[in-house]
């Protein structure tokens, strides 16, 4: 029996192409999909919007406030923009830096506008700050005394009690100072919590021994305990998000047993399978939907955080933070499937799809060429300090490259190697500017404008696809081009092939819905035994039409032996037909 929607039978094309909206209007099945992507995509973004950007907006004030206090002590006034390093050039000012920085730690609050706890030991006393010691030579370190973890205190500075301590600097490769804080705040706040954790930490790098290179790297996280299990304002919100994630997971799933049913169905049921077996793979490659494989991973991102806002006790917020953000980035992209039927709507997808084939090879055709001015510049520009590891140096040359610090780029490439510097500049800018970005345009735009006469058809359109389209714009003429008769031979039989697939695929989508069950294991046994039969009953009427044809001999009266084969196969297959259709 045959799924039934408003007293109509819905063929496969339909199931398996249509959008949710045509199936709608055609058949009266309401749209859930589209409504959990949309409800999902307001979800999400008011996570985004009223708790994790108010979240960080808190959290980027107090970045500005560890780097007064723990980076660099001399922020003050409308400087506040954060400093990623800060550079010690005397092992004095080591000293100095390290007992500064522990007595700032044990009278934070002298330090700061705002009240901060901190963690106590079992003993009562506050927690020490953490010495975590990484030696370029672990066993000179352990014959001169010293240890890879300490906690320091204002009158205990481990082995920075020395003012000029050469012994341990000669052998240290890094070094890090760590800082535990709570703070808690006012219930009117707008955060969604009341309470944070700050693990600030200051890492000191000496392995290439010039300066002193300190960074402040901090972790923030939700204060533990039981009275912050549910003590959020956004509680509600969460829910919903997990809710609808969870419902459009199990739509997905609902989807996908269809597609498996229809594909199970084709193989086994005997009228069509001479059909399926005729398909490519990139025909049946068309039965599964990415957009549910996108959306099923864009669910689990959704679920994630959901599940980190809600239980948000003693979590680092990082993870709710990339959880969301993943979740609802993904919930405004699988909005783009919803516009695909309308082809104006999703012109930037087509043209990506049109542009692929030939902006894919173009890609990796000039790749080399990059990595090779990249490699160049590590090698003999290394002094601009712009170049001293491969993702800086790919990344200024992509900056360049869609003009970007183009200036400061050749000011410093000049002023460190003249002659090289302005050789390597301006064969980069030429080649890449005025060549390979205006090609990378002319195929874009080229994609862009064959949409217009020759639109891509959609999934369910295989009378015609890309394939077909004329591609001289973007290949060599053909006066240039050497076949080969064997080339020429098997291109036909390729093109042969293909046709076949098209058409097959085709009577496919004609079919009607199958009946909700699969064909049980015992009966898919016996319709494979049956195929197994065919194949040998047709090799011997092959075989026989062989005999018919006669011999070399020319004695042989051929019709005869035509017109016995047939009474014979007439005959016979009747009498079988005749016997099946009796109940």
């Amino acid at each position: 029996m045959d799924e039934v929607y408003d007293g109509k039978e819905m063929n496969i094309k339909h199931d398996l192409y249509l959008s949710p909206f045509e199936k709608y209007k055609l058949y009266g099945i309401f749209p859930w999909a589209f409504f959990i992507s949309l409800m999902l995509v307001l979800t999400t973004t008011c996570q985004v919007l009223f708790v994790i950007n108010v979240n960080s907006n808190y959290s980027y004030q107090q970045l500005i406030l560890w780097n007064s206090v723990f980076l660099n002590w001399d922020v003050q006034g409308s400087d506040t923009s954060l400093t990623n390093s800060y550079h010690i050039f005397h092992m004095s000012k080591l000293h100095t830096y390290v007992k500064t920085s522990v007595e700032r730690y044990y009278d934070i609050n002298s330090n700061t506008l705002d009240n901060y706890d901190y963690y106590y030991e079992d003993n009562g006393t506050k927690r020490p700050v953490k010495l975590y010691v990484n030696f370029a030579d672990r066993d000179k370190a352990k014959d001169r005394g010293f240890k890879t973890e300490y906690d320091l205190n204002p009158v205990y500075l481990g082995p920075f009690d020395e003012e000029n301590n050469f012994r341990f600097l000669d052998i240290v490769d890094t070094f890090s100072l760590e800082f535990k804080l709570k703070h808690k705040l006012d219930d009117n706040f707008p955060t969604s919590n009341r309470c944070f954790t700050w693990a600030i930490t200051q890492n000191f790098h000496y392995s290439n021994h010039g300066p002193i290179t300190v960074k402040l790297d901090t972790d923030r996280g939700i204060c533990g305990g039981d009275e912050n299990f549910f003590n959020n304002k956004f509680i509600l919100l969460n829910f919903m998000v997990l809710v609808f994630a969870i419902w459009s997971i199990v739509l997905i799933m609902n989807s996908v047993y269809n597609r498996v049913k229809i594909v199970s169905n084709f193989k086994h049921r005997a009228s069509i399978t001479g059909v399926w077996e005729s398909l490519s793979l990139k025909e049946r490659l068309k039965f599964i939907s990415l957009w549910s494989v996108f959306n099923f991973a864009s669910n689990i991102c959704q679920i994630l955080g959901a599940i980190s806002s809600i239980f948000n006790g003693n979590i680092v917020l990082q993870v709710q933070e990339s959880t969301v953000g993943f979740g609802c980035f993904m919930a405004w992209v699988g909005m783009i499937q919803y516009l695909k039927p309308n082809p104006n709507a999703y012109t930037v997808g087509n043209t990506l799809t049109r542009s692929f084939g030939t902006l894919g090879p173009y890609i990796i055709g000039i790749l080399p060429i990059f990595l090779a001015f990249v490699f160049f510049a590590m090698a003999v520009l290394w002094k601009t300090g712009n170049y001293n590891s491969l993702s800086y140096a790919m990344t200024l040359q992509f900056a360049m490259l869609n003009g970007d610090s183009i200036y400061s780029s050749l000011s410093t490439a000049v002023a460190n190697n003249n002659f090289f510097g302005m050789l390597y500049m301006y064969t980069f800018l030429v080649f890449f500017i005025c060549v390979i970005h205006n090609i990378f345009i002319a195929i874009i735009s080229d994609s862009y404008e064959s949409l217009k006469t020759k639109p891509i058809k959609r999934g369910d359109e295989s009378d015609k696809s890309d394939d077909d389209l004329d591609q001289s714009e973007f290949s060599p003429p053909s006066s240039v081009l050497v076949k080969s008769p064997k080339q020429g031979k098997y291109k036909k039989g390729k093109k042969i092939k293909k046709d076949k697939a098209k058409k097959a695929f085709r009577n496919l989508l004609e079919e009607k819905v199958l009946p909700t069950l699969l064909i049980d294991p015992r009966t898919s046994y016996y319709i494979k035994k049956i195929h197994s039969i065919t194949k040998k009953i047709t090799k011997k009427i092959e075989k026989m039409s062989t005999i018919a044809a006669g011999d070399d001999s020319g004695e042989t009266d051929t019709k005869i032996l035509q017109e016995r084969i047939q009474d014979l196969l007439l005959v016979n297959l009747e009498k079988f037909i005749d016997r099946l259709r009796q109940p």
